[in-house]
């Protein structure tokens, strides 16, 4: 993430045409420096340009003008040059042979761009070194610190994978032009997964499957023009969506844990991420640039982001769901380029972390090329899409289907939710679930929540006080027990009967809260923000002040400060 996130209007963040503050007549700062890396990585590492043709770039189009040897130094610095040295090639087969000798597949990166063990190969031939393998000691110095190592992350299930020929799916995949049918024979419409993907294709697309059939084709009507390639890009996402879920249920991948959520099937080598924190990190990030804190906001958003590579690697089953809210979100309010570099880390986190023919992979390349009058629509059926996969597979009630339908419910209508959804649902489940069942309790705090949105304070208060009176009962609902009263006190305040004791009993959660997970966790975050904001509104600068403080300090340091030094 770079500083060039937060808009401010008077330096706006630079673009085609756009004049520079950096002047002719002398040398750039090296803010100005750090302004640029972000393009200037695109242009040299990314798009693979040559320097001369950046700094052509740089001065014609960004009025960014500096000499080739300052433009050497700042890659060096920044590490991106694009030249492979032969202490790092060695290193590169070395891991490659010790890894491999252990039964792991391996991948690479050295400073920020994939290599393969082909490119190494190359490198030695040119070198004039025919059998590079023979040589290479078993032992040797550190590895260089420039080059990555990992073990591409598979799809759940290899067979689902190739079940579509997603591993050749490119800009022509679901496009049939005229009688070539790659790949038909995979979607007979009696096969399970045929059926289910029939509901995303075309009529065209639909028309080719069924009439594949020679008896059939002869009975052929002739083809209506092909709808253009931007029609075609969500159908590729949700084919991506539904081809990962089936997969992954089909195989045993996802299995139901001891609180009714679905979770990965138990696996010791891959730590489990929570993808509420992404979220949770984004919704703060978004408070507080409403509020100006812009400096503040970005750097919550960098915290999200270094949250990527952990969550692709665990996919937790709602994964997918957090990272198209948290985009949901962003766009929501108006902050169209974080999202839009959010999106471009994603994408780029998973091709570098999974395998080529992961749905995740295929799926985040996709929403790439997405354009952006379709964005938001197609990011919301995204979500649709994942909550019928949930609700068909699970069954409603179920409640990893259930905080997802509820989730989605909430974000599609940003500015309110219909607080009487909420509360049919919760009257089909006490009905069909009992009065006593927890998920009725799930529903009923979502349901305060949307009472709060719209403004109904009094019946937001009343219904969050009977879900704290539950969660007081169990374990492990310390966080929903804060929260509620977090919206407890706003109430009291808005209703212009504020009660100190409602404050107190705030601070006491919290307090519990750090007693278990510390003063620094996400959650905590958000509810500590919400909490300063109305201690300024209350007049009460200085306890507003030293808990600004406190929350500041549990972010740590700024990644991007340090990235820039």
């Amino acid at each position: 993430m770079s500083s060039y996130l937060q808009p401010n209007l008077a330096q706006p963040a630079p673009g085609p045409g756009h004049v520079a503050a950096a002047s002719y007549d002398r040398a750039a700062s090296r803010a100005e420096w750090n302004r640029f890396r972000p393009l200037i990585k695109r242009l040299y590492v990314d798009e693979e340009k040559t320097l001369k043709e950046v700094i052509a770039i740089m001065e014609r189009d960004y009025g960014h003008r500096a000499s080739i040897k300052m433009y050497k130094a700042r890659i060096k610095k920044w590490n991106l040059d694009k030249k492979t040295k032969e202490a790092e090639a060695w290193a590169l087969l070395r891991k490659k042979l010790q890894r491999e000798a252990a039964g792991k597949e391996s991948a690479f990166r050295v400073r920020g761009k994939t290599v393969t063990i082909d490119d190494v190969l190359r490198y030695f031939k040119r070198k004039g070194i025919l059998d590079p393998e023979t040589q290479t000691p078993a032992a040797g110095p550190p590895t260089p610190p420039a080059i990555e190592c990992w073990t591409p992350v598979p799809s759940p299930n290899p067979e689902f994978a190739s079940v579509l020929g997603i591993e050749e799916i490119g800009s022509n995949w679901f496009e049939f032009p005229g009688a070539e049918q790659i790949g038909i024979q995979s979607f007979a419409p009696g096969s399970p997964l045929g059926s289910s993907m029939l509901g995303f294709l075309n009529v065209n697309q639909t028309r080719q499957i069924l009439f594949s059939d020679p008896e059939i084709q002869s009975f052929e009507i002739p083809s209506s023009p092909l709808p253009p390639q931007s029609f075609l890009v969500p159908e590729k996402l949700f084919a991506c969506i539904t081809t990962y879920f089936h997969g992954a249920f089909d195989s045993g991948f996802f299995e139901t844990d001891d609180r009714g959520f679905l979770a990965r099937t138990a696996d010791e080598a891959i730590e489990d991420r929570d993808p509420v924190d992404f979220y949770d990190l984004c919704s703060s990030g978004v408070d507080l640039m409403d509020l100006g804190s812009y400096a503040v906001g970005r750097r919550f958003f960098s915290k999200a982001s270094s949250l990527t590579q952990g969550l692709l690697r665990s996919q937790n089953p709602r994964t997918l769901e957090n990272l198209f809210g948290s985009l949901i979100l962003i766009r929501n309010n108006g902050y169209n380029q974080v999202a839009t570099v959010l999106q471009t880390h994603m994408r780029d986190t998973a091709s570098l972390l999974l395998a080529d023919g992961h749905p995740w992979r295929q799926l985040f390349s996709q929403l790439a090329n997405i354009e952006e009058w379709q964005f938001d629509f197609i990011l919301i059926e995204a979500w649709r899409c994942i909550c019928d996969t949930f609700t068909n597979s699970l069954g409603e009630f179920h409640r990893t289907a259930l905080f997802s339908n509820i989730e989605f419910q909430r974000l599609k209508s940003p500015s309110r939710s219909d607080p009487q959804l909420l509360h049919n649902l919760l009257v089909r489940a006490e009905q069909e679930l009992g009065e006593f069942d927890e998920r009725i309790f799930d529903i009923q705090y979502h349901y305060g929540i949307s009472l709060y949105n719209n403004n109904q304070y009094a019946e937001a208060r009343e219904v969050l006080e009977e879900v704290i009176v539950h969660c007081e009962e169990r374990e492990g609902l310390k966080f929903r027990v804060a929260n509620s009263l977090d919206l407890i006190v706003d109430c009291g305040y808005l209703l212009g009967c504020y009660e100190e004791n409602d404050e107190f009993r705030l601070q006491e959660a919290i307090g519990e809260l750090e007693a278990v997970y510390g003063k620094f966790d996400v959650d905590l975050f958000t509810i500590k923000i919400h909490q300063e904001r109305r201690l300024r509104l209350l007049g009460r600068e200085a306890e507003a002040a030293q808990l600004h403080a406190e929350w500041i300090e549990g972010l740590g340091p700024d990644d991007i400060e340090l990235e820039s030094n």
